[in-house]
């Protein structure tokens, strides 16, 4: 097998290692999962350092230790770029080396470089190609491979909230309350859940849907929602002057919290401050791009400063190569 290893224990460490990863968004401890992991491939990979499909899997488990370990991104972004590149130097032909370059593009908003090792990349995996087209707003092809992602695998919760976000985006709000109705009883523990059928809701803006805004925030983690659920029932502009503080504040300078404060600040009337928040987050995350398509931010897209940012952070050029995004 092209970038495997003859060594029978390397290879049994690896394919334990890849199914802890698989198990990854099915519902239970997934930061666990990731370090344990980890220590799996580095076993591997100390017995065969030629062993290119581990070091693709050690790219991997470090992008996915990026949202579990929000707190070392950094750490975890440098050894992922590390670990693919040693396998494509390992292995230069290897597809799924490449699919992993394309993820590394994707991750410093390089959409024309993606696309470009894509191209270079097969097999299953390449239904990933939907979270480059998602997040540069080519939503209609996205969400057909969403539904196969999702129906060929009905236990992963990304496949869950990845058809929520193209669903809402294509003015189908209802479909994608449906799926997380359908997903919540699956997936205990649940906040990536709960904050995207929040943003779902609040893009609504339908006073009806109050009452269970108000539920969902209380599910959701993190000092942000904690914030703003102290706060609830504030004037706007209280809840956003402490939106801005926590904006401010360093010590919560992590993606996950700035895409909170981005869309409470949405809701909150500051588009501004929402700009400015998921322009953080998506510099930081990229794959978080997505949420700018969302009607929760289309008076944000209308702002000068997202024209500034999609033309600072290569969408402009990778629209004029492939196409502009969907009209939304």
């Amino acid at each position: 097998m092209l970038g495997g290893t003859a060594d029978s224990q390397a290879w049994e460490m690896y394919v334990s290692a890849r199914a802890l990863l698989d198990g990854v968004g099915r519902g239970g401890d997934d930061r666990h999962r990731v370090d344990k992991s980890l220590q799996q491939i580095e076993s591997a990979i100390r017995r065969d350092e030629k062993f290119a499909l581990a070091w693709v899997l050690k790219s991997k488990a470090h992008d996915a230790a990026q949202i579990y370990f929000p707190d070392k991104v950094a750490d975890h972004r440098r050894l992922a770029d590390k670990a693919a590149k040693r396998a494509c130097k390992l292995e230069p032909k290897l597809p799924q080396a490449h699919l992993e370059l394309a993820f590394k593009a994707l991750r410093r908003l390089k959409w024309t470089k993606a696309e470009e090792e894509f191209a270079q990349a097969s097999g299953d995996e390449m239904g990933q190609y939907a979270y480059l087209l998602v997040n540069t707003g080519h939503i209609r092809r996205a969400h057909d491979l969403f539904l196969v992602s999702h129906g060929s695998d009905e236990s992963n919760a990304n496949s869950f909230l990845s058809l929520m976000v193209t669903h809402d985006i294509l003015g189908n709000p209802k479909a994608a309350l449906d799926l997380y109705e359908d997903g919540e009883p699956r997936f205990k523990n649940w906040p990536a859940g709960h904050f995207n059928a929040l943003v779902v809701l609040w893009g609504r803006r339908r006073r009806a849907d109050a009452k269970k805004a108000k539920a969902l925030m209380k599910e959701i983690p993190g000092p942000v929602f904690a914030a703003v659920n102290h706060l609830y029932g504030s004037p706007p502009d209280v809840v956003v002057k402490e939106l801005k503080r926590l904006l401010k504040d360093t010590t919560l300078a992590n993606p996950i919290n700035h895409m909170a404060i981005a869309a409470c600040a949405a809701h909150f009337g500051d588009e501004e401050l929402a700009l400015k928040a998921l322009s953080k987050a998506c510099v930081a995350m990229p794959l978080y791009s997505h949420k700018f398509w969302q009607p929760l931010f289309s008076e944000v897209r209308k702002l000068p400063g997202f024209k500034k940012f999609v033309q600072k952070h290569g969408f402009r050029d990778y629209w004029q190569r492939y196409g502009g995004p969907d009209p939304v």
